[in-house]
């Protein structure tokens, strides 16, 4: 009787890293921006995954605000992906588009009234999605 082998062939597939966004909210919203606090940042999350995250920068030379959405998922992948800002009494508007790595930056001027932010990440196949929004706060 011929001897039966049994051949069992194990491929390790290589660990593939997440990409890192090389920007920042202060490098995108150019010279003079700052955060405004640690709370006008919005955590974009689809389940318990987060996708990215959208800041609220001012600057008090210009005395704008500036919002940018940073992607975190499917990062050099363009998907759509949103940067909005509303001044109160206004409509929400910004930046929205097919990026691969931010949305934004969108500037407005608004002394003496309350903003908030809104942001969203498009998965590149338009079914799923990450998306917040902030209150109204941050006035001046």
């Amino acid at each position: 009787m011929g001897a039966l082998a049994t051949v069992m062939v194990v491929v390790f597939a290589p660990q593939v890293q997440a990409a890192t966004n090389p920007y920042t909210p202060e490098g995108v919203c150019g010279s003079g921006y700052r955060r405004v606090s640690p709370d006008a940042t919005l955590t974009l999350k689809n389940g318990s995954q987060v996708w990215g995250h959208t800041y609220l920068l001012y600057s008090s030379a210009t005395r704008k605000n500036c919002v940018v959405t940073l992607k975190q998922f499917e990062v050099g992948v363009e998907t759509f992906t949103v940067a909005d800002l509303q001044v109160q009494g206004s409509n929400m508007v910004g930046d929205a588009g097919y990026y691969s790595y931010y949305a934004g930056p969108y500037y407005a001027y608004a002394p003496g009234r309350c903003v908030r932010i809104h942001g969203v990440i498009w998965e590149d196949d338009m079914v799923r999605y990450a998306q917040a929004y902030g209150p109204y706060g941050w006035c001046g």
